[in-house]
């Protein structure tokens, strides 16, 4: 899912670029008044896209222990002796 939404993202980024004409990727900077702004609204979709994808790759990773403790009861003993 955040997959498509980065391609997605990417593929505003190229839409931006064809409207402008011409643009400096790398400063963010374009000849048009509304490409950076465009430009800005595009990474900041990516970003968003990346932290969900973090999320998702974190909430797995979680539920995976809490499986893992669930399937191995001396492994969610030893996680609460260490919390306290």
């Amino acid at each position: 899912m955040a997959s498509l939404q980065a391609q997605a993202g990417n593929r505003a980024v190229a839409e931006v670029v064809q409207r402008s004409g011409s643009a400096d990727l790398l400063t963010g900077r374009a000849r048009s008044n509304s490409a950076p702004a465009d430009l800005r609204g595009a990474a900041a979709s990516r970003d968003l896209a990346e932290q969900a994808e973090q999320r998702r790759l974190v909430g797995a990773v979680s539920a995976e222990a809490a499986a893992a403790g669930r399937r191995r009861p001396e492994v969610a003993a030893e996680r609460r002796a260490r919390v306290g």
